[in-house]
């Protein structure tokens, strides 16, 4: 089902909210049900890739993502620890001007803040955790107070 609210840059959502489809005490992903899933979706890949958010709850959050030969995400960070896995294929993660390339079974992990881009050298399925760095602080803050 395709979600009416709007994602951050007003295109319409793609499938449900991350929020509507939370967990309950524990969730098992089947991460080749979801690979297919995303895989078999009707609408066309956007730059080349196709992604759904496995796990939002703070500070935690797991994309999947599924890359056509040649597809990319541009330049930019995240407010949050970083981890790329590759579970197929090979991507090159560009950071700072050099190339970083991961095939499957590599991780690369990223501290807070740090430019970087992502380019499939080859049809590939990368999972991406973010440890987000502002729900850790605010959640200090709270047993702090």
């Amino acid at each position: 089902m395709i979600d009416p609210i709007p994602v951050s840059n007003g295109a319409p959502r793609l499938r449900d909210h991350p929020i509507t489809r939370g967990i309950g005490n524990n969730q098992i992903l089947h991460l080749a049900d979801a690979v297919d899933h995303l895989v078999n979706e009707v609408h066309s890949a956007i730059d080349g890739h196709r992604q759904i958010t496995l796990f939002r709850q703070a500070p935690v959050t797991l994309v999947l993502f599924v890359f056509d030969a040649g597809g990319e995400l541009p330049d930019h960070v995240a407010q949050g620890i970083v981890s790329i896995q590759v579970l197929n294929g090979r991507l090159s993660i560009q950071i700072a001007g050099n190339d970083h390339r991961l095939d499957a079974g590599q991780i690369l992990f990223l501290n807070p803040a740090i430019a970087h881009s992502v380019r499939a050298e080859i049809a590939s399925t990368m999972l991406l955790t973010i440890h987000h760095m502002e729900s850790i602080t605010m959640a200090q803050t709270t047993v702090e107070s």
